[in-house]
């Protein structure tokens, strides 16, 4: 309270004189009754009150005030009605006392809490935090409250939102403790409330309770597993995760995601175009890792069956013991039946893909041998005609060309008894020029025959590749009388081309020639430098061609006879047609065509043919394959004199590449035997002459039977095998043939490898 101390003793002087003056002498005095009220009661500080008396109270009186109701009287007075004013400056609840006294007693009044003083409004600030948020069942958690409130206050506690509350305390920075006992996202709320108002704090998805941690399983199934293309193929995921995941199929697996979904038991289907095995791959992911499968080779998708087979021998005295190899294309679960005389009767059965079984024929005769392959796709037959050969014990076996069955002399010539002449009523033109043979050619028609004159020189320099037309016989008369027969020939001239081309072209099937001299402008053995290889007669694609009783010759620099591309299946033939079919290269006298880096007799460049009863000399390959798929020859009753730059008989790598290719393979099937091989010491600088080789793994394989051969002798006085076999090992079958100058007689090999 303030009062104005320097006026009090004047106030209490006026007061008793005014008092004196009213009452009458000798009036008693009433007792007093005590009584105030304020302006105000209620404020923040500083609170200023102006607090006024009404007290009832008769002759002299004092006025006593204790403001705060401490005790402490904070101002007297003797004026009744006096106006106090007292400024509050702490918050807080104030009583107010007034005591009144006079000559006839005192009284007093008290106000408890009247005047009360309170600091400035303020709203409550929930707030709170806990010490963990995430965890597994059971989590416990603690969490601390950090709100700010003014005065009493109440906090209440939701510790998973649910609209319960969970404990309720007046303590501003209570900890209560919740423990979750079930996986899942819970948000918290707390609300605090004070005399000025309330405040919540919610906090979303505030603790989050996980299941153990559980990796996924990646699990899938198909409806089919095999068939033949296109295979339509219906997967069904079966896999195991939790939470979130995401499903990546590759059906393939070829390192490429084929789809993707979140849906766990998803079913794709997928149409497999192309024949083969495929792998499949499910890779799983969700929060905790992921999980991949793979089936390998679980989807098999095949073209029909194909069954095949080969034998390591098939010619021989009985008993002959033959050991047989499957190599039939079958995929999957299969069963092998093998007629061993085709007789009907099944001699052996296996499920086992590459079996070899053995059989033994006592008897002399010719057997067909058939195998019958079968799986989920279908069935297939390969019945191999005559294919194995047993003479009797007695019969004497031969060896080398010589004996010659054909009744023909070796490379044609005098005595050759299929000689075309020019009266012969075959014959539709006689022709004797350049001019006339193109002309004839251009008009003959299938069965005709256009006769070159015994005594013709017929020039085809600048002429390339003329072509011969389908069913057409280009004859002349070599080996009647003393007839050479007719010359058909080329110069080289400056602007020959200086890739390869030929002389004469067969593009028809049913092609003959026979009886002429075709003649190459290369009969040396020097290097070729920038010219381009001549070829005598050149076959793509075709069957049906012979060529017999002629002398080729002057293809140093390039290939007397080749037979190319051919592919035994486009032409509706099997694999056991190697041989005349599509070429029969017969009864001709080939030589002179050799050279550094080509001079080859006969080159089957992916085709087939029989090379049967020619002679040879003068040669860097004989025969030469250059080993393509479904390439092969039958080479028999031939007879090379010795003169070489290199291997006589020869199969390439395929493909040819230096260092060898991994996996190149060397053609697929070949059978050399009764040939005579005069010498295998190479002239010029050569250090090797094999009288075979065979450079690398032929898919069916090479017999290589009955012939006359000799060692390959190198300079440096080491000698070797006849027969090497180079870049692989495998598949070469050498038996029963007499080799080096005394003729020895070897029941099983030998083969040289490198």
């Amino acid at each position: 309270m303030e009062f104005n101390i320097e006026s009090r003793s004047l106030i209490l002087l006026i007061g008793i004189l005014l008092v004196s003056m009213i009452l009458p002498t000798g009036v008693s005095a009433l007792p007093p009754t005590a009584q105030f009220s304020a302006n105000t009661t209620q404020g923040q500080p500083p609170l200023t009150v102006k607090f006024t008396g009404t007290s009832i109270s008769t002759g002299l009186s004092s006025f006593l005030w204790d403001i705060n109701n401490d005790g402490v009287i904070d101002c007297t007075t003797a004026y009744p009605n006096y106006t106090p004013v007292y400024t509050y400056k702490t918050a807080g609840n104030y009583s107010v006392k007034l005591t009144v006294t006079n000559a006839s007693g005192s009284d007093s009044e008290v106000k408890t809490n009247y005047i009360q003083v309170t600091s400035p409004a303020t709203l409550p600030i929930a707030q709170f935090s806990a010490n963990t948020t995430q965890g597994q069942p059971p989590l416990t958690v603690k969490f601390t409250g950090t709100s700010i409130s003014t005065g009493l206050s109440s906090f209440l506690w939701d510790i998973n939102n649910d609209g319960v509350i969970d404990c309720t305390t007046a303590y501003p920075n209570y900890t209560p403790v919740y423990t979750y006992n079930t996986a899942g996202n819970y948000s918290v709320k707390l609300t605090v409330k004070n005399a000025y108002g309330s405040d919540s704090e919610v906090k979303t998805n505030y603790i989050q309770v996980t299941s153990p941690v559980t990796l996924p399983i990646a699990q899938f199934t198909a409806n089919t597993t095999q068939g033949q293309p296109p295979l339509t193929v219906k997967f069904t995921g079966t896999s195991v995760s939790t939470g979130p995941s995401s499903f990546l199929w590759d059906i393939n697996n070829d390192g490429i995601i084929d789809c993707t979904t979140a849906y766990p038991n998803y079913t794709p289907v997928y149409t497999y175009k192309t024949a083969g095995n495929y792998s499949v791959k499910l890779t799983v992911k969700n929060a905790y890792g992921s999980d991949s499968e793979v089936k390998t080779n679980y989807i098999q998708v095949a073209l029909p069956v194909t069954a095949q087979f080969i034998a390591n021998a098939t010619y021989g005295k009985a008993p002959l013991s033959v050991q047989f190899t499957d190599q039939s294309v079958s995929p999957g679960l299969t069963s092998y039946q093998w007629d061993m005389n085709n007789d009907g009767i099944i001699d052996c059965t296996t499920a086992y893909p590459n079996y070899t079984p053995k059989y033994t024929y006592k008897t002399a005769g010719n057997y067909t041998v058939k195998l019958t392959v079968t799986n989920a796709f279908g069935t297939d037959s390969e019945s191999k005609t005559n294919y194995i050969t047993v003479t009797s014990p007695t019969t004497a076996e031969t060896f080398g060309a010589e004996p010659n069955p054909t009744g023909d002399p070796l490379g044609g010539g005098p005595g050759y008894d299929r000689i075309i002449t020019e009266t012969d009523t075959s014959v539709k033109y006689v022709v004797s020029t350049k001019d006339q043979l193109l002309d004839a050619l251009e008009s003959a028609k299938s069965g005709e025959v256009i006769f070159v004159k015994e005594n013709a020189n017929i020039d085809l320099s600048g002429t390339y590749s003329t072509p011969i037309p389908g069913g057409v016989t280009l004859a002349s008369n070599r080996g009647s009388g003393s007839s050479s027969g007719g010359r058909i020939f080329q110069n080289r001239l400056i602007n020959d081309p200086t890739t390869s081309y030929s002389i004469l072209d067969v593009r028809e099937d049913n092609v003959k020639i026979t009886g002429l001299r075709i003649e190459g402008p290369d009969s040396t053995t020097s290097d070729r430098g920038s010219v381009g290889p001549k070829t005598g007669v050149t076959l793509f694609n075709k069957k049906g061609f012979e060529i017999d009783n002629c002398e080729i010759s002057g293809f140093s620099i390039g290939i007397g006879v080749i037979i190319g591309n051919d592919s035994l299946k486009s032409l509706g033939l099997g694999s056991e047609k190697i041989g005349r079919d599509v070429a029969y290269i017969h009864h001709n006298d080939i030589h002179h065509c050799q050279s550094d880096n080509l001079g080859y007799g006969v080159m089957i460049d992916g085709g087939s043919a029989l090379i049967e009863a020619n002679l040879f000399d003068y040669t860097r390959h004989a025969i030469t394959g250059t080993g393509r798929s479904g390439e092969g020859y039958e080479a028999a009753y031939n007879i090379h004199r010795g003169n070489t730059t290199h291997n006589i008989f020869d199969v390439h790598p395929y493909p040819y590449t230096t260092p060898p290719t991994p996996g190149a393979i060397a053609g697929d099937t070949y059978k050399i035997h009764h040939n005579t091989f005069y010498s295998s010491q190479p002239t010029e600088d050569h250090v090797e002459s094999y009288n075979v080789i065979i450079r690398a793994v032929p898919v069916h394989g090479v017999w290589i039977d009955h012939n006359r051969m000799q060692w390959n002798g190198e300079y440096g006085g080491t000698l070797h095998p006849p027969v090497v076999q180079s870049d692989g090992i495998g598949r070469v079958f050498m038996t029963q043939n007499l080799i080096g100058p005394d003729q020895v007689f070897y029941l099983e090999g030998p083969v040289d490898v490198r």
